[in-house]
C-alpha cells in the first residue's frame, strides 16, 4: 500500500496500490514503510453522512465519486477499435463486447460496490469522466449488469459529469448538481494528477492504479473516517 498526501491542507491524497508506487513529484508519494512521513495537516472537516460500526456512528462520504476509464472498467473506450454497438456477453457474467468482441471488464470489486451502493438509501453516487467516447460509455453502462436484482451500471449513478474538460470542472458540476459539499464527497481515480486536481477542491480523493480493489474501498473509507475523526 502507497500513501500520499500533497501539502495542501485543502484535502486529502490517498494512494492504494498492490505494488509499491514510484516517487511522483518529489517525494509525495511513498511506500507503506514511509507513508507517516507525509501525513501532514488534516483539514478541519465534518462529513454530514455516517454509517455504523460496532454500533458507533462512523463518518462517511456522501457523496461517492468515481472515474470510469481505468478505475471502474477496461479496456479504455479509446483503445476500443470496434466500439458500437454493444451486446451482452454469452457467459452471463454481466459484462458487455463490442462489435468487434473485445470485452469491457469491470475492475476488481466494481460490479459489487456499485451495486451495493445503489441499494444503500442515504448513499448519492456520481460519474466524473472525460472518456473520449461519451456515447459509447453511457451505452457500456446501460448494457452492463450489477447485482443479482438485473440492475444496470448506469442505474447506479446519481449523477453524471461525463464531457472533455478537467476534473475539477467535473466536481464543481457535481457539487452544483448534488448540493453536497466538496468535503463530504470521496474521489476515485486512476490518474495521479487527477487526483491532486481534485484535491485541491477539498475532496478526499483516491489514487486507484489496479482500479476499484477490494483493498483499496475498505481502506479508503477507514481512512476517510479516520481523517475526521482526528479533526
Amino acid at each position: 500500500m502507497a500513501f500520499a498526501s500533497g501539502p495542501s491542507l485543502l484535502g486529502s491524497v490517498w494512494s492504494f496500490s498492490e505494488r509499491p508506487s514510484p516517487s511522483l513529484r518529489s517525494g509525495l508519494i511513498g511506500t507503506s514503510d514511509t507513508r507517516s512521513r507525509y501525513r501532514t495537516g488534516v483539514v478541519r472537516r465534518m462529513s454530514s453522512g455516517a454509517g455504523e460500526e460496532n454500533g458507533r456512528q462512523v463518518p462517511r462520504p456522501r457523496l461517492f465519486v468515481f472515474d470510469l476509464d481505468g478505475t471502474l472498467w477496461r479496456p479504455e473506450m479509446y483503445e476500443l477499435y470496434g466500439g458500437s454497438p454493444f451486446r451482452a456477453a454469452p457467459d452471463g457474467s454481466g459484462e458487455v463486447l463490442d462489435c468487434q468482441g473485445t470485452r469491457v471488464r469491470l475492475l476488481g470489486e466494481s460490479k459489487r460496490i456499485l451495486a451495493t451502493l445503489a441499494e444503500a438509501p442515504d448513499d448519492q453516487v456520481a460519474i466524473a469522466s472525460r472518456t473520449d467516447e461519451p456515447s459509447w460509455a453511457r451505452e457500456v453502462m446501460d448494457k452492463t449488469i450489477v447485482g443479482t436484482s438485473g440492475r444496470n451500471m448506469r442505474s447506479c449513478f446519481d449523477f453524471e459529469a461525463i464531457a472533455k474538460g478537467s476534473k475539477r470542472e467535473h466536481l464543481t458540476q457535481l457539487h452544483h448538481q448534488s448540493g453536497v459539499a466538496f468535503s463530504d464527497m470521496i474521489f476515485y481515480d486512476n490518474e495521479y494528477h487527477n487526483v491532486r486536481t481534485v484535491e485541491e477542491l477539498g475532496v478526499f480523493s483516491v489514487y486507484t492504479p489496479d482500479g476499484m480493489t477490494d483493498k483499496v474501498w475498505k481502506q479508503s473509507l477507514e481512512q476517510f473516517a479516520a481523517t475526521y475523526t482526528r479533526r
